[in-house]
């Protein structure tokens, strides 16, 4: 049996910083060769620089936000709310720069405040940076952002005194800028340290990525403060890397989103493969499972029990043998032992003081439970109702470990056995109960009547263990006439055998009586009426006088009775039918027929001709054409008619054979000429 395999969780993507981090000093050098240039745009194509760096941080920001929630990340919450507050401040940057809105624009910020306000972008970013790495509560992310937004619109309505930063034609940095951007730049670089070490390399491409943004920031930062001087030579370098900044930022949160839906698609499907296999095959194994409880649902006998519950385990769990025990009044009896020294009686003793299942892996630990010289083995208690009905031991060969999918195969298999271990116990006591009966109510039938040959078979089913209802008698009767009778009680167990015996007692009295077989039947009737409702029965009663050389016959919905002349003629009589006992029927009818000399008449239940897979109609053709055939005497015919039953026989088996002398002195010229016509045969 296979485990189960576990969900293996969707590997992190990692991402080196170091190489991140070198990649964005390689794009600063290249800026800075910038530098060297002569021609450099013109002033008005700062806006373009400018309004894209606000629209990366603005797409960056939803994604790390969504990110750190999802990923309960405090450390990309704190960021994310640094980002938030340098998003601001740059868009209130953006709108107050005198290419975009002169005189300050709307909220008519100051030069001052202009300043202020791209330094306060870039300590937003380094301040998170800072927190998330000194692991701060991350419910403090969100008020701490919030008071640097505020912070960025009073400085933008310029309710908040600064110092001089720029030169008053605004045409140049006063040392206070250079130094507070210097200065900055410090802490930004002390943020990015303690954010690459907070993050570890490999990491995480999110974090990866904002060490890389807060690197480009701090080379924008030092550009700024060194070139000051050459600012209208640039100013243009000092704008690329900021919008490299964001642009970065902002191209990493959508390709590390856009990778992992990938990764997440390429997981899905092998993972979705994994389970569909798996699925599989834990549908075979309930279908096994299923299966298994049909076939155990259908044994009546502990051998069969056996037989499926060890083909089961071998086939499932993988197991090479199986011992079955049963608890029959408080002491175990083994029912199925496999060859070897072990002592089974006391290995199932030993599970039986136990309250549950044990598992031994090795084969010494199977020895230690008494199990000496095999491989792994378990232990299985039986129990039905709470109440202990048996023991189930399996020994599989070398050691193994028992998994959970093991444990829980052989747990259900074991009390689908216990189940059908107590039905079968119930049923065959029920079996042995209703033979030892039918076996007491059968009298020893003679071989010869009257001068007739006689022979009975009785045959329970083999398949299903209860017995039926079915009975044959014969007897003479005080006039030196003989009874002939055969019968099948409609049910199965204890209350058919009870009913049969019943009815054969009431018929032999009823006979001693009026013989007459429509008498017989009807008062029958009567008499199964006064005992109230109770079980149906078919019957077949017939005289046979060999004085008159006549049979006389009455029917109550048993099948026909064969009869067979020497010649090889064979007829199923029909005559003298009425409803079956036990439905109140008022009249019987019977009939008379001729029995001529040498003859041979076969009284049988429908179980040696009816079969579920064919029409009755066959079964009786090939009774007659068995009986067509001379067989020299009573029990040769018998034992032809019965080599017709099945190897597995569904219902049980009645049959009485008579077979008439060859010359019968009484025999008179009326009798021989109304011989002459018998009924014919009927399909």
């Amino acid at each position: 049996m296979r485990e189960v395999r576990q969900r293996q969780p969707l590997a992190a993507a990692s991402f080196n910083l170091v190489a991140g981090l070198g990649v964005a000093v390689l794009a600063a050098g290249l800026v800075l060769l910038g530098l060297l240039a002569t021609d450099v745009p013109s002033p008005s194509f700062s806006v373009v620089f400018f309004s894209w760096s606000p629209t990366g941080a603005a797409a960056a920001l939803p994604i790390l936000a969504a990110r750190a929630h999802r990923d309960h990340d405090p450390m990309l919450g704190w960021f994310a709310g640094g980002l938030a507050v340098s998003l601001v401040a740059m868009v209130l940057q953006v709108l107050s720069l005198p290419t975009v809105s002169p005189g300050g624009g709307a909220l008519g910020t100051s030069s001052n405040g202009n300043a202020a306000l791209y330094l306060l972008f870039h300590l937003a970013l380094y301040g998170a940076a800072l927190a998330a790495a000194a692991r701060l509560p991350s419910w403090a992310a969100w008020p701490v952002s919030l008071a640097g937004v505020v912070l960025a619109a009073l400085v933008a309505t310029n309710l908040v005194p600064l110092p001089q930063l720029l030169t008053p034609a605004r045409e140049g940095y006063t040392d206070l800028l250079v130094g507070a951007e210097l200065g900055l730049a410090v802490v930004g670089l002390a943020a990015l340290l303690a954010w690459s070490r907070a993050t570890g390399s490999p990491t995480t491409p999110l974090r990866a990525w904002i060490g890389v943004a807060l690197l480009v920031s701090v080379l924008e930062l030092v550009l700024n403060a060194v070139a000051a001087e050459r600012y209208d030579a640039m100013w243009w370098s000092s704008l690329s890397m900021r919008l490299t900044t964001f642009g970065l930022l902002a191209i990493g949160c959508i390709v590390t989103v856009v990778r992992e839906l990938g990764r997440v698609e390429r997981y899905s499907e092998v993972e979705l493969g994994f389970r569909d296999r798996e699925i599989q095959g834990m549908v075979a194994v309930t279908d096994l499972l299923l299966a298994n409880a049909q076939r155990l649902g259908r044994c009546r006998r502990v051998a069969d029990v056996v037989r499926e519950a060890e083909a089961t385990l071998v086939s499932l769990a993988g197991v090479d043998q199986a011992s079955l025990a049963g608890v029959v009044d408080g002491s175990v009896q083994v029912v199925s032992a496999p060859t070897g020294a072990v002592d089974w009686a006391d290995v199932h003793r030993r599970i039986a003081d136990e309250p549950a299942a044990w598992w031994a892996e090795t084969g010494e630990e199977a020895a230690a439970r008494g199990l000496v010289g095999g491989g792994a083995a378990a232990g299985l208690p039986l129990h039905v109702s709470g109440e202990p009905v048996g023991s189930l031991v399996v020994v599989a060969a070398g050691d193994r470990p028992w998994g959970p999918a093991d444990r829980e195969l052989m747990t259900g298999v074991a009390e689908q056995v216990g189940q059908a271990l107590v039905r079968a116990q119930m049923a065959e006591r029920d079996r042995d109960a209703a033979l030892t009966l039918q076996a007491a109510l059968t009298p020893a039938v003679p071989t010869d009547l009257g001068g007739l040959g006689i022979a009975f078979r009785y045959v329970p089913a083999t398949v299903g263990t209860q017995v039926g209802g079915d009975w044959a008698d014969c007897w003479q009767l005080p006039d030196g006439r003989v009874a002939l009778v055969v019968g099948d009680v409609v049910g199965k167990g204890l209350g058919a055998a009870a009913t049969m015996g019943r009815l054969r007692a009431g018929i032999r009295a009823l006979a001693a009586v009026d013989p007459t077989p429509a008498v017989v039947l009807r008062r029958l009737d009567e008499i199964e009426a006064e005992a109230g409702p109770g079980m149906v029965a078919t019957v077949l009663y017939a005289v046979v006088d060999t004085a008159t050389c006549c049979l006389t016959l009455a029917r109550a919905g048993h099948l026909p009775l064969a009869l067979a002349e020497a010649s090889g003629e064979v007829a199923l009589v029909e005559e003298g039918g009425s409803p079956p006992i036990g439905l109140g029927v008022p009249a019987r009818s019977q009939s008379v027929l001729p029995l001529p000399a040498g003859s041979v008449i076969a009284l049988f239940t429908d179980g040696l001709v009816e079969r579920r897979d064919q029409p009755l109609a066959r079964g009786l053709t090939a009774l007659r054409d068995a009986l067509a055939t001379p067989h020299g005497g009573a029990e040769a015919t018998a034992d032809a008619l019965m080599a017709l039953a099945p190897e597995h026989i569904g219902d049980d088996i009645a049959l009485l054979v008579v077979t008439v002398p060859g010359e019968t002195s009484g025999q008179s010229e009326a009798t021989m000429s109304h011989q002459t016509h018998l009924p014919e045969p009927v399909e």
